[in-house]
């Protein structure tokens, strides 16, 4: 089993603060900037784009914590063919996650103008 030095360690921490930061910057910053810039109708429009992706990603489903727990511990005892098995089995899982995803947002787009009139 090949262990994680101090740096690499570090960095991958580092990234994953720094992907954190910029979701929280963005949330904090953005809409006093799109209600002083958008009309009331744009910003409507774009707070429910916003929140169509935020339901969709509920299709994710807690998989890719799961995937990255059970491809390092397949790694961990240098099961490779496990590991593989996990990846093929977590792409199919989330392209039928992301295929239902796909269907939910076209037929809310499809039903907005009959929602909102």
């Amino acid at each position: 089993m090949k262990s994680q030095g101090p740096l690499t360690i570090a960095k991958n921490s580092l990234a994953n603060l720094m992907r954190f930061a910029i979701g929280v910057l963005a949330a904090v910053v953005l809409p006093p900037f799109l209600t002083r810039r958008l009309s009331h109708d744009m910003y409507a429009a774009w707070v429910l784009i916003l929140q169509l992706s935020a339901y969709a990603a509920i299709f994710e489903l807690g998989l890719q914590s799961a995937i990255g727990k059970f491809v390092a511990q397949h790694h961990a005892t240098d099961d490779h063919e496990g590991a593989s098995s996990v990846v093929s089995t977590a792409v199919a899982l989330l392209g039928v996650s992301a295929a239902c995803a796909l269907a939910a947002v076209a037929v809310l787009v499809w039903q907005v103008p009959h929602l909102f009139g």
